[in-house]
């Protein structure tokens, strides 16, 4: 019986470890929960006035040609994902020039502001958005 008393208490201390091991994994799994709902869904800023900070916190000035533009606006969006911001990337034609532009937009209320990703500039786009 001692034998089996001492088994049976290893035992005990074998699952009371792995609980412990499962509550530590739990507690990690949920603070990773809690930051991705903080991001998530994706919003729009609040104010104008934090756009044109944030934007112009994340100018992007490293690129060659013509193609790297649209990189550099693939990522400020993906860093305002990361901060759980909605940020698009564009290629706008230039109907007065012919030209395409690489630019990236939010809103903020019911009006669209856009600003080119090396500058960081942000500008009036169109107003009164119906928004659901």
């Amino acid at each position: 019986m001692q034998s089996d008393l001492a088994a049976a208490q290893s035992t005990i201390q074998d699952v009371n470890n792995q609980l412990s091991l499962s509550e530590a994994q739990l507690a990690t799994t949920e603070d990773e929960l809690s930051a991705i709902q903080a991001k998530y869904p994706l919003r729009n800023f609040e104010s104008l006035n934090k756009l044109q900070l944030w934007a112009s916190s994340h100018k992007q000035t490293e690129y060659s040609y013509a193609d790297d533009q649209y990189a550099t606006a693939l990522r400020v969006q993906k860093a305002a994902m990361e901060d759980g911001y909605l940020v698009s990337a564009c290629i706008s034609w230039g109907h007065a020039d012919g030209y395409s532009y690489i630019l990236c937009e939010a809103m903020v209320g019911t009006t669209v502001y856009y600003w080119f990703p090396e500058t960081g500039i942000v500008q009036s786009y169109m107003t009164d958005i119906p928004v659901d």
